[in-house]
């Protein structure tokens, strides 16, 4: 897909009017239009400079690839016999072959005439009648672009003071126009500015572009907003400069001058100049605006990043985000984002380390249709990278570490960078990172973090351990792999050629460090796994975790349902904390705040790698109040409706009368005990709930309490490093908890 950017375009307003004072590129190149309707003109209305000769085929083969060729004009002949054909009218065909017939005539005419002027043109007088049309064409290059009178469009661009410093945007057919106005007050004005500059707008032309296929969301909006991104930013040097230095007044100025010039020096004589494009080899040479702003249009046209040189003064960084970098990607991110439901307890809870930014982003998004394509484009629509999670660590350049303690980019954040060095142990993660520092992860990390992904192009990355599971990154292009195999081979010698490493990494899923020899070099095998995900090839699966409720539970939910309907006949008065189902008793305790019960004595020698139901009670002790085999009569009501964390929504959970309980086959689905996937264990309905407390019976209280506090992240949404983070819970005490219900946790692996 082709850049929308058509153009930039630079607008000033003064004491001496409005002008468009640069534009590049000097033609721009639209995007055809899919459409039957076809508008055709003569031929010498087509190029103002058809007729030129050698200077023009010159432009046609220089570097810009914005400059336009015979192939892309809508009027040839092949394209007005297929604009013909597409208006399919009967009745009209004998008016479209006299309309061919005429205009074949015509066009061999013209091109007989141009040719006998261009080999007397040398000797032609000045006021011989093509020496006039042409004379007339050479003042169009200078008033007209894009089909629009410049002095219009200066005008219609150079808004009133109001609404300056503000978003400006403008569609006119099928191109938009978006500046950034800026005006200057009287005390902001240079005495030596010679133009009385008040008012400047740099303004990109965006062609409407046709949406990815695969994205629905990219539409005109979409494109404006990435584009207003890096206007904004040139925008706002150029205002810091001349308020400094008088430097856009200043090159205004100089341009407007020598656009003068240009048009009255121009005489039909051989090479004589003239032309607008005299005018820009010339504005180029002598203008370090203009050059500025031809590289901004080209890198952002062509899409790279760049760094533009203002005023000699100011390194301008303009960095494009993944979405223009690599548009042909963009259908495969969404194998990489991360789920984020609104709605999702884990994410509305806020008690913890929390990305905020994308709850933010998801409340304004709302349920508006399309907010799924909105929320697959959030990462790739920002030049500072992904939002940033708390378990994510930071991926250097190779230059960070040899950087010297002057370096600009990192001198910055010079503190974090021993935190993110790569390790055997593991490199920090952002929260780890910040309590080390004992910096505010947020005020302090966060904009450190994002300064490091602008300036140095460091990637957020998972922590990169050897024990990972890591498999081909979904958005790597295989066509990039002969060019690595060089830096792979010279960087690894030892190492097998790389497109067979890949092809063994991608055959199996298993631990990166399982795909090298026996008593290998462990820091040999860290490096290339570093390598790769530098070159964004590989990526690492993440595994998440999904309750499910097995049959047995099933078979004791019914058990327990039917004892307890047996002792509410015998004691119709029990009171409604006997009632409780054994979850609501739980949680209730963990809300009055009640101590942390310690481990078991025999998960402190080992780590369970099974269990059966059999031996599911636990004769540590070391249980809560309430813990005990179940033996008093419980309904299901929920009086209280105590809940230990906002995990536990009362509006997620249904209340019911306790004449509900008679059903014992509602436990039963189908009639036949069978395993049955949770979606939301934090939201469960009642039944759930019941199949839960079932789960649990029995249970030593420190499981049962970690398993309620792990609920929220059994839906299939969140991997096993955001638990560990989230909960500051040790990785060897996460297995423990999913060895002891192993039974009940449905694992997979995803990116």
């Amino acid at each position: 897909m082709s850049s929308p950017l058509v153009a930039l375009l630079l607008v000033t307003s003064s004491s001496r009017g409005s002008h468009v004072v640069f534009q590049w590129p000097r033609k721009p190149r639209l995007v055809k239009r899919y459409s039957r309707m076809r508008y055709y003109a003569a031929e010498d209305e087509l190029d103002d400079e058809l007729l030129d000769g050698a200077p023009h085929a010159e432009y046609l083969s220089s570097s810009d690839e914005t400059s336009s060729d015979a192939s892309d004009t809508d009027s040839s002949e092949a394209s007005f016999e297929q604009g013909a054909a597409l208006f399919g009218q009967e009745e009209d065909e004998e008016r479209v072959a006299r309309a061919l017939s005429q205009s074949s005539g015509t066009r061999s005419a013209e091109r007989s005439r141009a040719s006998t002027r261009s080999r007397s043109a040398s000797c032609a007088p000045r006021g011989d009648t093509y020496g006039e049309e042409d004379d007339a064409r050479r003042l169009r290059s200078f008033t007209t672009y894009l089909g629009f009178d410049l002095e219009m469009l200066a005008a219609i661009l150079s808004p009133k003071r109001e609404q300056c410093h503000h978003k400006f945007e403008l569609v006119l057919d099928d191109l938009a126009f978006l500046g950034h106005p800026v005006f200057f007050e009287r005390a902001e004005r240079q005495e030596e500015d010679a133009s009385s500059l008040t008012e400047f707008n740099l303004v990109m032309v965006i062609d409407r572009p046709d949406s990815l296929t695969a994205l629905p969301g990219t539409d005109l909006g979409v494109w404006t907003h990435l584009y207003y991104t890096l206007l904004f930013k040139i925008t706002a040097v150029l205002y810091a400069e001349q308020l400094r230095s008088a430097y856009v007044s200043q090159q205004t100025a100089t341009l407007l001058a020598l656009r003068e010039e240009v048009i009255q020096q121009g005489t039909y004589v051989a090479d004589a100049g003239g032309w607008f494009r005299d005018y820009l080899d010339a504005a180029l040479a002598q203008s370090s605006l203009a050059r500025a702003l031809r590289e901004a249009q080209r890198a952002i046209a062509r899409s790279r990043d760049t760094v533009v040189r203002v005023n000699e003064a100011v390194d301008l960084h303009l960095q494009l985000p993944p979405l223009l970098l690599h548009p042909t990607q963009a259908p495969k991110i969404g194998e990489l984002q991360r789920v984020l439901d609104a709605q999702d307890p884990v994410v509305q809870r806020g008690d913890g380390p929390e990305p905020r930014d994308p709850l933010r982003t998801l409340s304004s998004l709302g349920a508006l249709p399309g907010s799924a394509a909105e929320q697959t484009l959030q990462d790739w629509t920002r030049t500072t990278g992904p939002f940033l999670q708390p378990w994510k660590t930071l991926l250097l350049p190779e230059d960070a570490e040899d950087a010297e303690e002057s370096d600009s980019i990192y001198a910055f954040a010079r503190p974090l960078l021993a935190c993110f060095t790569p390790s055997l142990r593991g490199s920090r993660t952002f929260l780890q990172a910040a309590d080390a520092l004992h910096w505010d992860l947020y005020k302090q990390v966060y904009p450190m973090v994002r300064h490091l992904i602008y300036y140095a192009k460091a990637r957020v990355i998972d922590v990169p351990r050897i024990q990972g599971t890591y498999a081909l990154d979904p958005t790597f292009s295989l066509e990039r792999v002969p060019s690595l195999e060089v830096g792979w081979a010279a960087t690894f010698p030892m190492m097998r050629a790389l497109p067979q490493f890949l092809s063994a990494l991608s055959l199996e899923l298993k631990p990166y460090v399982a795909h090298f020899a026996p008593r290998i070099n462990h820091t040999l095998c860290l490096d290339t796994l570093v390598w790769l995900l530098r070159h964004g090839i590989v990526v690492q699966m993440h595994t998440h975790m999904r309750l499910v409720i097995t049959a047995h539970d099933q078979e004791l939910a019914y058990e327990l349902r039917q004892k307890r309907l047996e002792q509410r006949a015998r004691r119709p008065h029990a009171s409604d904390a006997d009632a409780e189902m054994l979850i609501d008793t739980l949680r209730g305790q963990m809300q009055r705040g009640m101590h942390h019960p310690e481990r078991p004595a025999h998960a402190r020698r080992r780590t369970p790698r099974s269990r059966s139901r059999s031996d599911s009670s636990d004769s540590s002790g070391d249980e809560w109040p309430g813990m005990e085999p179940i033996s008093a009569p419980h309904v299901l009501r929920q009086p209280s409706r105590r809940r230990s964390q906002p995990f536990f929504s009362a509006d997620d959970e249904q209340e019911t009368d306790g004449d509900d309980d008679d059903d014992l086959d509602e436990l039963i689905p189908h009639g036949t005990p069978s395993p049955v996937l949770i979606p939301e264990p934090s939201r469960a309905t009642r039944r759930e709930n019941e199949w839960i407390s079932a789960m649990l019976h029995g249970k030593h209280a420190w499981y049962t309490r970690w398993f309620l506090r792990l609920m929220p992240y059994l839906n299939g949404k969140h991997t096993i490093e955001e638990i560990v983070a989230r909960e500051r819970l040790r990785r060897r005490d996460l297995k423990l908890i999913m060895g002891q219900f192993a039974a009940n946790l449905l694992l997979f692996t995803h990116p």
